[in-house]
């Protein structure tokens, strides 16, 4: 029995490639801000900014004792 990539995933938007779309827009638009994607950010490109935000509030937690979000 072969799984579905997606079989597993806790709700069905996962499924739905709209909404994977939309997912993946409003992600990337995080990283860059409007229209990342129409603006030619690749998808490493994104997630390396989203890893060193990440980086940077983890950092912040350590130094100010509180959580960033």
């Amino acid at each position: 029995m072969k799984i579905k990539p997606y079989e597993t995933a806790p709700d069905s938007e996962w499924n739905d490639p709209i909404q994977r779309n939309l997912f993946i827009e409003k992600v990337s638009d995080l990283a860059f801000g409007d229209d990342t994607i129409e603006r030619g950010y690749s998808m490493a490109e994104v997630l390396a900014r989203l890893e060193k935000f990440c980086e940077f509030s983890h950092k912040w937690e350590e130094y100010s004792g509180e959580e960033s979000c």
